[in-house]
């Protein structure tokens, strides 16, 4: 009986919504008045950004506040744009006005939530637009990104309730609704807090900056200059992904627009010489995905490592770029490795446009890497440095063709495009800080960090892998900045207090984050790349696994040696970057089965073994794993010199 009640329900729901899509009750927007408005807050969040990136971000509820105002009132209209019945529509409106009334309400009283303290002078009106804003930026969120982050916000908030009810150490006393209304929506450690902060800031000028240069050429230019360094050797157009991903990673820092811009390219190429699909789309995938390591720009997280860590950002970038070198390198030599084994041809010398040519056509669109990558690794900070590089492109585009000037309309274009893609990130940000507010104020995110301690029992590199297992998985469901966020109070102390340095426990975790966007089963860049290869995802995903399995290791070493983090300079340094370098490139070697010929399962797992050594804390391991490595290639030469003799013979 109950089933056929809910069935009827159903029916009667559906038949509703028919009746409202067909009748005129409900208004049609026009979609030129919507494009209008969109075109016009656009172009408001672009000059706003940069006003401020000018002459100074203004105060706490203003910058972020203003912000995050904009992208909702955007994503909604884009939402009502993109309805396609009148009943989503009508839900969308109200969305709209669940928008604008909190704000409306926050900044006609403005200042007194300016003098206001916490927990005094709450009142009713307060809570009750502050639960109207905390459902807004949940639903946004929802529609942005997916159910994931929603349902571990509304975790967080239901928690927050039902402390004195937990078991163990989850247990706590407890908040009322005031105060857990006051936590979400108004005050400094809920949707207003540092997660909102970096794309109040930094995130939205890198964005705008990006779809500038994108429009200018710089991508292409960057394609064309990577088949120059690596088209003529085997297996060219695999290197080129690596490469060109490399270079356009390093200043967009963006993984999967990363793989749509380069990947379009290289992706076909690697598949016309031969390459599986699969195969193809790793490796765009990988060498996408490590933008997000690569100085100068190395995304969104190392503009959150400047607020968290309280890190200048030129030593996070000097710190971050001896582990990315041996990420890109690994990921170089394992696919040099596997088109050696296919006896994969190089481009042919017809398609491969000279360096010099390249720089003579197309210096104009290099030139916005280097206005902004100068400035970052002098020291200037971030905001100042994407603010004037931005502003700079204008009159540089002029200098170039007609077709990739940056006139009025094309910037409209790009101030639209940045919107729309900022939004992605502003929304689970703003509910990001309600997860770290509710971790923050009950105090479980110490506990927990404590009992990561007493599981490892003292040893560091079971709590390395332990972290790394709770990052990849958390970045799996989540954007990489919020994995890395929920993790500060949890994981990152745990390691400082067993000696690692500060800068090196961030970027193990910032080093996790990334590498979800290329594990399966959720790893967006694989989502893009299998796409673009038209191949099967889980296969592609594997593909990736082996390609970017020395990147796996990277973080190990510097943690186990953090003199490759640049924290102080002398000889030694060299050594261990020697050594560093040798172990991803035996690793790649291991995973691929191939050095000089195919190796044996038994060769493979020495070079494992090795890999490891060679990064070992104790020198005389990491020598004796040297030695090992040079044994076996010996081996596998005279082997190979064998086999051709005897091939000769025959």
């Amino acid at each position: 009986m109950g089933r056929e009640e809910l069935k009827q329900a159903k029916d009667e729901l559906q038949d509703i919504n028919e009746l409202l899509d067909k009748s005129d009750i409900l208004p049609e927007v026009p979609g030129r008045i919507l494009d209008i408005l969109i075109t016009v807050l656009s172009v408001f969040l672009a000059l706003f950004h940069v006003y401020t990136g000018l002459t100074g971000l203004k105060e706490f509820y203003v910058q972020r506040g203003v912000h995050l105002f904009l992208v909702m009132v955007i994503a909604t209209l884009i939402l009502i744009r993109e309805a396609d019945k009148r009943y989503k529509i009508f839900g969308y409106l109200v969305l709209l006005f669940s928008v604008i009334v909190p704000f409306v309400y926050f900044y006609g009283d403005f200042s007194y939530f300016q003098v206001r303290l916490w927990g005094v002078g709450f009142r009713q009106s307060d809570i009750i637009t502050g639960i109207i804003l905390t459902i807004a930026c949940f639903v946004l969120a929802q529609r942005s990104v997916g159910w994931v982050m929603p349902v571990i916000t509304a975790i967080s908030i239901i928690y927050l309730f039902i402390g004195p009810y937990c078991p163990g150490i989850l247990q706590h006393g407890g908040y009322s609704l005031k105060f857990v209304t006051e936590l979400c929506s108004w005050s400094e450690i809920g949707i207003f807090s540092t997660p909102l902060g970096v794309a109040a800031s930094y995130l939205y000028l890198f964005i705008l900056f990006g779809c500038l240069i994108e429009h200018m050429g710089t991508g292409n230019t960057l394609v064309e200059i990577a088949k120059c360094i690596a088209g003529r050797s085997k297996g060219g157009p695999a290197k080129i992904a690596v490469v060109s991903s490399a270079l356009m990673g390093s200043i967009s820092g963006s993984p999967v627009a990363n793989v749509l811009t380069t990947g379009a390219f290289t992706i076909p190429f690697m598949k016309k010489l031969g390459f599986e699909p699969e195969y193809a789309g790793a490796v765009e995938a990988v060498a996408s995905t490590g933008g997000m390591i690569l100085p100068p720009v190395m995304g969104v997280l190392a503009f959150a490592m400047v607020d968290y860590a309280g890190i200048p950002y030129s030593k996070i970038i000097l710190s971050a770029l001896i582990p990315a070198l041996m990420y890109y390198i690994a990921a170089y030599f394992t696919v040099h490795l596997h088109s050696l084994k296919l006896n994969m041809q190089p481009m042919d010398k017809s398609e491969i446009t000279p360096f010099r040519q390249i720089i003579h056509e197309n210096w104009l669109t290099i030139l916005p890497v280097f206005i902004l990558a100068v400035p970052l690794c002098m020291g200037y900070t971030p905001l100042v440095t994407v603010s004037w590089a931005t502003i700079s492109l204008i009159p540089i585009s002029y200098l170039g063709p007609k077709e990739r000037r940056l006139s009025p309309t094309q910037l409209i274009k790009c101030f639209v495009k940045s919107a729309r893609n900022v939004r992605i990130i502003t929304l689970p940000c703003a509910v990001a800080g309600i997860i770290s507010g509710a971790l923050s104020v009950t105090g479980v995110g110490v506990r927990l960090s404590s009992i990561l301690l007493e599981v490892a029992n003292g040893n560091l590199a079971v709590l390395l892998l332990l972290v790394a297992v709770i990052t990849i998985v958390m970045g799996c469901g989540l954007p990489s900045l919020l994995a890395y966020i929920i993790q500060l109070p949890v994981t990152i102390p745990a390691m400082i207090s067993m000696g690692v340095p500060i800068i090196g426990a961030h970027l193990f975790v910032v080093y996790f984050a990334t590498l979800a966007f290329i594990t399966p089963p959720v790893g967006m860049s694989l989502y893009a790349a299998a796409g673009l290869a038209n191949s099967s995802f889980m296969k592609t995903g594997w593909q990736a696994i082996k390609i970017g399995a020395a990147g796996f290791m990277a973080p190990f070493v510097f943690v186990f040696c953090p003199s490759l983090l640049l924290l102080e300079f002398n000889f030694g340094i060299l050594i261990d970057c020697a050594f560093a370098i040798i172990s991803v490139f035996v690793l790649s070697a291991a995973v691929e089965g191939y050095w000089v010929k195919n190796m044996n399962f038994a060769l493979r797992i020495i070079l494992f073994l090795c890999s490891i050594g060679l990064f070992a804390t104790s020198r005389s391991i990491g020598i004796v794993s040297l030695a090992v490595v040079v044994c076996v290639y010996v081996y596998l030469k005279r082997n190979m010199k064998s086999v051709s003799k005897f091939l000769n013979i025959q």
